[in-house]
């Protein structure tokens, strides 16, 4: 249904407004989080922690590293919570690419 509206000539929906709404959810549905990551990142302003429900969310890597490459923010607890999933591919990424790594 999203994917149908936004099809529509002359939709517009406010980033600021998207990412508050979008990211306050406590739970996120995967597709529809894999579609907006795919289609509508546009609509996630970069401050968000999108890239923490996204792993959170075992959302595939290269979708997170499109994330980290964007710009936008993790923390160490990301970093954790990706070591704590076993996940070293990802983690080496993130602590390569982490904006204090000297």
């Amino acid at each position: 249904i999203f994917d149908y509206l936004m099809s529509e000539e002359g939709v517009y929906i406010n980033p600021d407004e998207f990412s508050s709404v979008f990211l306050s959810k406590r739970k996120h549905n995967t597709l529809f989080l894999n579609m907006i990551l795919d289609k509508y990142l546009y609509l996630i302003i970069n401050g968000s922690n999108i890239i923490s429900v996204a792993i959170k969310n075992k959302v595939n890597n290269e979708r997170i590293e499109q994330l980290i490459i964007c710009g936008y923010n993790y923390d160490e607890k990301d970093i954790i919570h990706v070591l704590n999933d076993k996940n070293i591919k990802l983690a080496k990424i993130m602590i390569n690419l982490y904006p204090d790594n000297p």
